[in-house]
């Protein structure tokens, strides 16, 4: 895992590295505000590129991360019944996920996570559920909590799932069954009811084929501008799921589609 630091943001650098779900933490020290981001190297490439100002790269080993997130990440609630807490003392509520922050992604502080886990806290008791690009696991812990029946989940990141597999042994959830893939692992033979993706919405596009091949009855959906809502919802699943709910927060939209039966 590394951090970037940054001097300031291209406003397309900025708009990219959002969309990828990553935590920007702003930092002004003696009137000199500098940006940092934590990521993978895989993340890293999808934006070198458009970096044209001067930015320091160091592996997380060096630079203290794994105490100094205290100071920038903070307990909250991911849904209105779940809270997300990173020390084990911090709650004794049954009703909460307990996260390693060590990547700084999918730590249930971005909205388009809460997003997920609220559209997915509403229906998934007694359902079937399948996570894709689980990241830190978060979305299918919260669905354990909220009664699903069964739960999987996979990610292309290798990295991720390593806390991936932490998350789900500290909160006690080895019920979960994890891989590393793609969406191309969704055979026509794999049925399950609800399907969650937080990822960008140029991502969500280019699965949708591998979604409607399982056919759930819900397809739940964050990571979506809502600047990007009318082209996505025109193109998305058309005409085969009707948007069920949807939610606004920060300017991020989270989508909640079932299925049309004849």
């Amino acid at each position: 895992m590394l951090e970037v630091r940054f001097k300031h943001f291209d406003e397309k650098l900025l708009e990219i590295i959002e969309d990828s779900g990553l935590q920007i933490i702003e930092e002004d020290f003696k009137g000199e505000i500098s940006y940092t981001i934590y990521c993978n190297k895989d993340d890293l490439n999808k934006f070198l590129d458009l970096i044209i100002d001067s930015y320091e790269i160091k592996d997380i080993q060096e630079t203290g991360w794994e105490t100094k997130w205290r100071d920038f990440i903070k307990p909250g609630n991911l849904t209105p019944n779940i809270r997300y807490i990173f020390e084990k003392e911090d709650t004794t509520d049954p009703k909460t996920i307990l996260i390693n922050p060590s990547l700084a992604f999918g730590t249930g502080t971005h909205p388009t996570t809460q997003l997920a886990a609220t559209l997915l806290e509403e229906v998934c008791n007694n359902r079937s559920v399948i996570d894709i690009g689980c990241g830190s696991g978060i979305l299918s812990i919260a669905a354990k909590l909220s009664g699903a029946s069964k739960i999987y989940a996979f990610d292309n990141d290798s990295n991720a799932l390593i806390n991936t597999k932490e998350n789900i042994m500290q909160n006690k959830a080895d019920s979960i069954i994890i891989w590393a893939g793609s969406t191309d692992s969704l055979k026509t033979d794999f049925k399950v009811e609800i399907v969650v993706a937080n990822i960008i919405s140029s991502v969500l596009l280019s699965i949708q084929k591998d979604i409607l091949r399982i056919s759930p009855e819900y397809v739940i959906v964050s990571g979506i501008l809502s600047s990007e809502q009318d082209n996505f919802t025109s193109d998305f699943l058309k005409g085969l799921y009707s948007i069920d709910k949807f939610i606004l927060k920060d300017d991020w939209l989270g989508i909640r589609y079932r299925r049309i039966h004849d």
